[in-house]
């Protein structure tokens, strides 16, 4: 556990891989973008090699998996974050067998419980990894249930990148769709005319133009004071603000079928909106 890095054996001149948080994946991953000198980094930090097994200890990091098996070190040696514990494996334990085991949900969920400090300053104590006692096949069993589980994660891995340029490609799909419909139509057939806007192009010749202003009105109003407890007790009435706004921004969600908050009628009579419905009214196609 954490091994000393008294016994490093290199001159401080040498170059280490230097290791942040930011630079260690969930469930896996190391950037190793980054290098210093062993006599830059040798004091305030966590000293790890190629083969050890990596965990971070604070919270939330820990609860999110962040942690690794080092692999590809410069020189074979880095030095990281303090908030690392350090576990190197001896001849009985295969490195990867254990990686695994200190990034499946039993192991994190038995840490978690045993964090001390408060708030987000809560870590897993080193006592927790010395007293952890896994269930471990022999040396053997260990190599291919790692090499089982390298091959399954990577086809996985390799899905979920794969869904992922899909949902982009469907989402730049959809956005060059609405654009399309809005800017000339549903005839690809009709007659263009310059919108008078160079940066806009052309329109469908038999469309009106002019200033949204032209063909909507705009409304404005305030939010009642907060502190009259009567303006937001007993609330009937949808309230719509930035919080909605923010709900809808990932795109995948149209319409607006509840509000974060809502308002009394004495709210909406001390505000300065002057076209909101009854609260009766409103029903889940008229939010939309």
């Amino acid at each position: 556990m954490n091994p000393p890095k008294s016994k490093l054996d290199l001159p401080p001149e040498t170059e280490v891989s230097f290791v942040p948080m930011d630079a260690v994946g969930e469930l896996g991953g190391l950037q190793l973008n980054e290098t210093r000198t062993i006599e830059e980094v040798y004091n305030g930090y966590t000293y790890f090699a190629d083969g050890d097994v990596c965990l971070a200890k604070i919270t939330p990091c820990f609860e999110n998996g962040k942690g690794t098996l080092a692999q590809g070190l410069t020189n074979g040696v880095a030095f990281g974050t303090t908030e690392l514990h350090v576990i190197r494996p001896l001849r009985r334990l295969d490195a990867r067998f254990l990686f695994y085991l200190t990034i499946a949900h039993d192991f994190r969920s038995f840490g978690e419980a045993e964090m001390l400090g408060a708030g987000g300053q809560k870590r897993v104590p080193e006592e927790f990894l010395k007293d952890w006692r896994p269930p471990l096949p022999p040396l053997e069993a260990q190599r291919r249930i790692a090499r089982f589980l390298d091959e399954k994660t990577a086809r996985i891995d390799g899905l979920i990148e794969k869904k992922h340029a899909l949902v982009s490609q469907l989402a730049e799909k959809r956005q060059a769709l609405i654009t399309r419909a809005v800017t000339r139509g549903l005839d690809p057939a009709a007659s263009l005319t310059s919108s008078g806007m160079d940066w806009f192009g052309k329109i469908p010749a038999h469309w009106e133009r002019g200033n949204i202003r032209r063909f909507a009105r705009m409304k404005t109003g305030h939010t009642p004071s907060r502190s009259h407890p009567e303006y937001w007790e007993a609330c009937t009435i949808p309230w719509f603000t930035l919080a909605d706004v923010w709900q809808l921004r990932d795109g995948t969600r149209w319409y607006l079928e509840e509000t974060a908050e809502r308002i009394s009628e004495v709210g909406l009579a001390n505000s300065a909106q002057n076209c909101c419905l009854p609260a009766r009214w409103f029903s889940r196609a008229q939010l939309r």
